[in-house]
């Protein structure tokens, strides 16, 4: 029997059943409808287009397309609440995924699913949440967590303003300095890390102004008042942390001028308070002169010019002291900020070579050039480089949820890390840093364990033979190092980060100074690496085995 045709004016699905192409638009390829669907919102895709018919499902595949992400607007509020506001919904997460869910969906921007996210996770909205709604622009979100939850801008969850710096969220840096956030270095610092140079110089710029505000900038608003925001921390101090920023995002001529200029304005800010001080003291003086010479007025006039040029004279000896003062606490701080770069060029040297600028390189060789501080020698200069190295491209730490419920038990056990190159590129790092004649320490070891750069590890555990020191080969180090230790430190690192390949490489390595894996077991267990527990219990069960059949087998005396 054949079929029953579909009227005209109701046209078959593409996909369904009889549709002549498999294509949500049977008169495109389907390559251009994939690119029309990379203009869709996240969400949208997933609940939306995605929904529309088989079609738009078989081709719009992968996370992207089938994954709602809780820091994108576009969650209809039932869907939220089906998924967390059931009881125990958040029983398996940990606080630190419990405090990702809230960030994540105050950055969305939807106030309804926000409360629902706090409610069901338990926890107090902070300074994460602020600075997670600053970043994202949703500034109507944090209005309503000051106005609602008088949330603080800097708390143990994080610091709001270095959060929305670091997003580049110039809307949100200003309404935050707008609301009287005290400004911070801290700040300056993210958003050079994350590369963002103009906001980086708005925020400078911003502390120069002070209480006045800055009048123009990359976002309308005004500035906060100025001031360290380093919680009783030294200024110089939190300029090194931030100048760290600009080695890291920053190329190197950004770096050079930061370098010369950021210890300059430390004596400015410092000389600028005194110069107030002696202006109010000249004033002051001016006054008490001129009300001298009016109750005097009987006086002869030669009498009162003999008396003016003396009070001129005591008052040009004020103010030549104030001014001498003055230019002495000015050179003071600046020689003393510059001291401090000067201490902390080591973590400049670490920044520097895990940064993801193009010329990475050339700010390496820089400041080599300028030698080590003066309280550190060329070896703990190039622990520190070898440490940033290890860092490259990034860590994976840490695990994903979704707006589904909890994330996947375990991290994976394979050797994938560090930006998802397994370690490669920070191995060829410190490749050419051995080459510079650098050599590492402990801490690189710690530092690509923690990154799960398992190429970088294998690296750092082969011990590189002798090579005639300033050899440019491009592969292999110019200089050897002794054998690393491998300490009970790095085997509970990567147990924490949950990748068992290093982890048993750590283990098999004839240098391992742990003596059991209690404490690796534990590290796993609080940060939920399942696979990493099953191989630690299933290796001491093996041991416990071995230890049997040696004593069952072992002749009696």
């Amino acid at each position: 029997m054949a079929g029953v045709a579909r009227p005209p004016d109701q046209p078959s699905c593409p996909g369904s059943p009889g549709a002549p192409a498999a294509s949500i638009f049977p008169q495109l390829p389907p390559e251009l409808a994939e690119r029309i669907g990379a203009f869709v919102p996240p969400n949208d895709m997933a609940l939306g287009l995605r929904a529309t018919c088989r079609a738009a499902r078989a081709l719009f595949t992968g996370p992207r397309a089938a994954t709602l992400h809780l820091s994108q607007p576009g969650i209809p509020h039932h869907v939220f609440e089906s998924a967390w506001a059931a009881p125990g919904a958040c029983h398996v997460l940990s606080y630190r995924q419990r405090r990702q869910l809230t960030t994540l969906t105050a950055a969305s921007g939807d106030l309804a699913n926000l409360q629902t996210a706090l409610a069901a996770a338990g926890l107090v909205p902070g300074a994460a949440e602020l600075g997670a709604a600053a970043a994202a622009g949703r500034l109507h979100v944090c209005a309503w967590l000051r106005r609602r939850h008088n949330c603080t801008t800097s708390d143990p969850t994080g610091d709001a303003l270095a959060t929305a710096a670091a997003a580049g969220a110039a809307d949100g840096a200003a309404w935050l300095l707008g609301k009287g956030v005290s400004w911070s270095w801290a700040a300056v610092g993210a958003a050079a890390a994350a590369g963002h140079v103009a906001l980086m110089e708005w925020l400078v710029a911003a502390r120069q102004a002070g209480a006045a505000g800055v009048a123009a900038g990359p976002s309308p608003g005004s500035a906060g008042v100025a001031g360290g925001g380093g919680g009783g921390e030294p200024e110089s101090m939190q300029m090194c942390r931030a100048l760290a920023g600009v080695a890291e995002g920053c190329g190197l001529a950004v770096l050079q001028r930061c370098h010369a200029a950021w210890p300059a304005l430390l004596a400015e800010g410092v000389g600028g308070g005194a110069a107030s001080a002696a202006v109010a003291v000249r004033q002051e003086s001016a006054a008490a002169v001129q009300q001298q010479q009016q109750q005097q007025q009987g006086f002869a006039a030669a009498a009162a010019r003999v008396r003016s040029g003396e009070a001129a004279a005591a008052e040009g000896g004020v103010r030549a002291k104030r001014d001498a003062a003055l230019v002495t606490r000015g050179r003071a701080a600046l020689a003393a900020a510059e001291e401090a770069v000067q201490r902390h060029r080591d973590q400049l040297l670490a920044a520097a070579a895990r940064s993801g600028t193009a010329d990475w390189r050339d700010k390496v060789t820089w400041l080599l050039a300028l030698g080590p501080g003066p309280d550190s020698s060329l070896e703990d200069a190039g622990g520190m480089a070898f440490a940033g190295a290890a860092e490259a491209r990034g860590c994976s730490r840490g695990r994903e949820i979704s707006a589904g419920g909890a994330g996947g038990a375990g991290g994976a056990g394979g050797a994938e890390g560090a930006g998802g190159d397994g370690g490669a590129e920070a191995a060829a790092r410190m490749a050419w840093l051995a080459a510079q004649g650098l050599a590492p320490d402990e801490s690189a070891l710690l530092a690509a364990v923690r990154c799960r750069a398992a190429a970088a590890v294998d690296f750092l555990l082969a011990a590189p033979p002798a090579a005639p020191f300033g050899s440019t080969a491009a592969v292999g180090p110019a200089v050897a190092w002794p054998p690393l230790p491998v300490g009970e430190a790095a085997v509970v690192a990567a147990a924490e980060a949950g990748d068992v390949a290093v982890l048993r490489r750590l283990l098999a390595d004839p240098r391992c100074e742990a003596s059991d894996a209690l404490d690796a077991q534990c590290s796993a267990a609080g940060a939920q690496q399942l696979q990493v527990l099953e191989f630690l219990t299933a290796g001491a069960q093996q041991l416990q085995v071995l230890v049997v059949i040696s004593c069952v087998t072992e002749p009696s005396v």
